[in-house]
């Protein structure tokens, strides 16, 4: 078993300078993988000095790691969003995340990127008969907005199922690739500087001063942090309105492949796809999410999920990675400004493929003072205005267990 995640298999990336010198620029982004390098994309002909830097190298942070899929069906996230909110906050999170997906294909085609786009069938599937008004609510959600679905009596591939719905026009892809060529679409149209940590940011009259950990000071008229979580508390306590969760991804190779991708309803959950990268062919299998503040050893989880791999498909895995997801109280992301000129993009709740896409089009759009229908919904600042108060009181739940649980691990 390789502890390595399968999207970097055979893929070249050459690395960049690191930042050795104060500098001044327009715009600032702090992080270069989806989120990041999509906003750098949308800027990349504007009139504004765009500079971008990451901790390490582009790409190999949060968005290596993921699942690789390209879909709005994330569950049943919009039932989740109608009961929340209302229908049409529902449904313009549908539309942003179809939006997304076209934006991801456009640039793919444009550029000729050769990063294994593939488009799929998607299933979502339980094995809790309860489960089934859910369900229905989410079919009746789709047929009103024009999404065709249907529902199946079992999933397309040998593993356990008792209710499966079915939609169109999803995709996968290899997202590491994908980032690489972005950088490299890049390198030439805006600065970029690797190796280079931002340790802090401070407010200087209408600019902005970030200070890296080589010792170099930046200074920006607009920051945005696409860092996958903020760096600071304050302000709008972003840590307090999201909890963090780890997601393992096993992958082995296999003799032939299908254009599916399939996620569970119920907890765990659990995800599973194909990949063919032009040497072989592999089947992904992720599960089990669990909060960061929950002790644990990663090598359980690889016994586990190995167990699994070998019960359902009968091999054991050849490669084995995790990331790190961060979830709303609400299932919406905070995309948009927190401050004056200051940005941030983060709880993508395991859709960072999407979210971040469309997340670089709203702050562009925000900074060259474009109208953007989803700024409201997507807003850091929207607090606990819309969201029921059921909601609210179980996020503080849920905080003061989480500062139990750390107190005891730290015992």
């Amino acid at each position: 078993m390789k502890n390595k995640s399968i999207w970097t298999i055979g893929v070249k990336d050459n690395s960049l300078a690191k930042l050795n010198k104060d500098i001044t620029t327009d715009v600032l982004i702090i992080g270069g993988g989806i989120a990041g390098l999509s906003l750098a994309y949308f800027f990349k002909d504007s009139k504004y000095n765009v500079l971008l830097i990451d901790k390490n190298k582009c790409g190999l942070g949060a968005t290596s790691k993921n699942t690789g899929k390209l879909t709005f069906m994330q569950d049943l996230v919009y039932n989740k969003l109608s009961s929340n909110y209302n229908e049409e906050i529902a449904s313009l999170y549908l539309k942003s995340q179809k939006e997304a997906i076209d934006i991801i294909c456009g640039i793919i085609r444009e550029n000729k990127i050769n990063c294994h786009l593939k488009k799929t069938k998607a299933y979502v599937f339980s094995n809790d008969e309860n489960s089934i008004i859910d369900f229905e609510k989410e079919i009746k959600f789709y047929q009103k907005n024009n999404i065709k679905c249907r529902t199946k009596e079992s999933l397309p591939i040998s593993y356990p199922s008792k209710i499966v719905l079915e939609t169109d026009d999803s995709y996968v892809f290899n997202p590491y690739e994908y980032l690489v060529s972005l950088k490299d679409i890049l390198k030439n149209k805006i600065t970029i500087y690797e190796n280079t940590c931002c340790t802090s940011v401070d407010k200087d009259n209408d600019y902005y001063l970030c200070h890296t950990k080589n010792g170099n000071t930046i200074k920006a008229k607009y920051v945005i942090m696409a860092t996958h979580y903020p760096i600071f508390i304050i302000p709008y306590f972003i840590p307090f309105k999201t909890i963090v969760e780890r997601f393992f991804i096993g992958a082995s190779s296999i003799d032939k492949i299908k254009d599916i991708q399939i996620l569970s309803h119920n907890d765990p959950s659990i995800s599973m796809r194909y990949y063919n990268n032009d040497m072989d062919n592999y089947f992904l299998y992720g599960r089990r999410n669990r909060k960061c503040t929950s002790s644990g050893d990663v090598r359980d989880d690889y016994n586990e999920l190995n167990m699994e791999y070998n019960k359902y498909f009968g091999k054991d895995i050849d490669y084995f990675f995790h990331t790190h997801d961060i979830m709303t109280y609400d299932n919406l992301p905070f995309i948009g400004e927190v401050d004056n000129n200051l940005y941030i993009m983060t709880g993508f709740n395991k859709w960072g493929n999407t979210n971040s896409t469309i997340g670089g089009k709203l702050i562009s759009d925000l900074i060259l003072e474009k109208k953007n229908i989803y700024q409201d919904i997507f807003s850091p600042r929207r607090g606990f205005r819309l969201i029921k108060l059921r909601i609210f009181l179980c996020l503080m739940l849920m905080f003061f267990i989480d500062i139990l649980l750390i107190k005891l691990i730290l015992k």
